[in-house]
């Protein structure tokens, strides 16, 4: 049975209002049964769309300045976390300070659902931002040159 164009609609409302900054209508805020497994299945669509809108501060850098990566990289995280309410980036430092903590299961679960950040949470956050905008930096800034790393043709 094929779900209707309305329920297929509603439930990328769903999806877009849960993992993402935009506002969703009253009504289409309380989730049904069933809704929650339906808008899971627009992650994918919802995540290449941020994944999209993040890359555009990104690209925009490197068309106004090609030497400024490390500024574009920056702003396309901040971007992304933006667009997320920094959902992704709360669920790792819950995860850091869970399993750093090494205490047993029940107690690890209690300090995840915490809302105050701890010590690895916070290096771990830091680490994951430089990392990511370090590498996105090093990317080509024109199509058709090489990456760094890569080896010449011979």
């Amino acid at each position: 049975m094929r779900p209707s164009p309305a329920r297929l609609a509603r439930s990328a409302e769903h999806s877009a209002g849960l993992f993402t900054i935009l506002p969703v209508r009253g009504q289409a805020a309380q989730l049904a049964p069933g809704d929650g497994v339906a808008a899971l299945l627009w992650l994918p669509a919802v995540g290449a769309a941020l994944g999209a809108a993040a890359g555009l501060p990104a690209t925009a850098i490197r068309q106004w300045s090609p030497h400024a990566n490390g500024l574009g990289a920056v702003l396309a995280i901040a971007a992304l976390a933006t667009l997320t309410r920094c959902l992704h980036l709360d669920g790792l430092a819950d995860t850091a300070d869970g399993l750093g903590s090494r205490a047993p299961a029940e107690r690890a679960l209690e300090i995840m659902k915490k809302s105050d950040i701890g010590p690895l949470a916070s290096s771990r956050w830091y680490s994951l931002c430089w990392r990511t905008s370090s590498r996105s930096a090093a990317c080509p800034a024109r199509p058709g040159r090489r990456w760094p790393s890569s080896p010449s043709p011979r």
